[in-house]
């Protein structure tokens, strides 16, 4: 499973279906709101989620790495403080750790 998929179900993004009128008929969409980031409109269910864990940028990008932290249902604030202190690539491992090591509990 690769690191941005860990991440993504850990903090729980789920895509979005809504409906759209194509001539008379609803048709289902699914896709992905957040805060900085718009998933591609897609009529195939996972299709949306697949596109943000293939283009998700936790390792490179605060919006995203910030975003996930901040998701963290934990009282530990190591990660927190960490995420004003430290390079980002630090930030991102100490993540992963984490969700890893919260998965084999």
């Amino acid at each position: 499973m690769k690191d941005s998929q860990l991440i993504i179900e850990h903090i729980g993004i789920k895509e979005t279906k809504d409906y759209f009128d194509s001539y008379g008929s609803m048709i289902p969409i699914w896709y992905i709101q957040l805060p900085f980031y718009r998933s591609p409109t897609y009529g195939d269910k996972d299709r949306a989620i697949q596109h943000m864990i293939d283009n998700a940028k936790f390792m490179t990008d605060w919006n995203w790495l910030y975003y996930a932290v901040s998701r963290l249902k934990t009282t530990d604030h190591y990660l927190f403080s960490m995420s004003i202190t430290s390079p980002i690539s630090n930030v991102y491992s100490a993540l992963v750790d984490y969700i890893k090591k919260a998965h084999t509990t």
